[in-house]
């Protein structure tokens, strides 16, 4: 029985827009576009979003991009497919699934804690860029005030990484390039309202981190 089914995603996320607000959206594409200095004209980059979810990212990528998701629930992706109508989807696992072509963006917000084994995951990432792809991510972190707070409140028994920011930089930094990173505060605060902070003087604390890096 695949975990991350009906079921997972009603209990994590009550909506398809849960933790999803616009403003949220929008961050994340305008560091993107801002990062590869992509012509708005011009959807020749393609974009792979890992663990895609309800597609509500790549609902608004996909007018700046040539869109590709993939997630392992069947359920989900049934979901996306109506949400951004333009994107191709895969269903499965990304270490076990073949791809027959390179992206130039590859993003996976908040997908990396749930993988058992991240270095193949992060080795296949950096053989499906193109020279000099953008890896985009989002990963929780369990250190610092925010970290710890954030540990306390985790309930997903799917979040099998749970790891300090060091570790995760030096991972990354193995594979790839580090070229932005920024500290993240994001709670849940009414079932209408997420609170989304991101900002470089919150690296040291924050809940979260967003790491922006290019393929060696």
């Amino acid at each position: 029985m695949n975990k991350f089914d009906q079921v997972y995603f009603d209990k994590h996320y009550s909506s398809q827009f849960d933790k999803n607000p616009k403003s949220k959206i929008k961050f994340y594409l305008k560091t993107l576009i801002d990062i590869q200095e992509v012509d708005l004209k011009n959807r020749e980059s393609k974009l792979l979003d890992i663990g895609c979810g309800y597609g509500i990212f790549l609902s608004q990528a996909e007018k700046y991009f040539r869109t590709y998701g993939i997630d392992v629930s069947e359920f989900v992706i049934n979901k996306a497919k109506k949400v951004a109508v333009n994107t191709i989807f895969y269903t499965g696992d990304f270490l076990e699934i073949k791809f027959d072509k390179k992206f130039d963006l590859i993003t996976a917000f908040d997908v990396l804690e749930h993988i058992p084994d991240l270095r193949k995951a992060l080795d296949k990432i950096n053989l499906l860029l193109t020279d000099k792809g953008i890896f985009m991510c989002v990963i929780p972190v369990y250190d610092g005030l925010f970290g710890r707070i954030g540990r306390l409140l985790d309930r997903d028994v799917t979040h099998i990484q749970k790891l300090g920011r060091k570790i995760w930089e030096k991972m990354l930094f193995d594979k790839f390039l580090i070229i932005k990173k920024m500290g993240l505060i994001r709670f849940s605060i009414f079932p209408t309202w997420y609170l989304h902070i991101a900002s470089a003087k919150l690296n040291d604390q924050s809940q979260a981190l967003m790491i922006i890096a290019r393929k060696k």
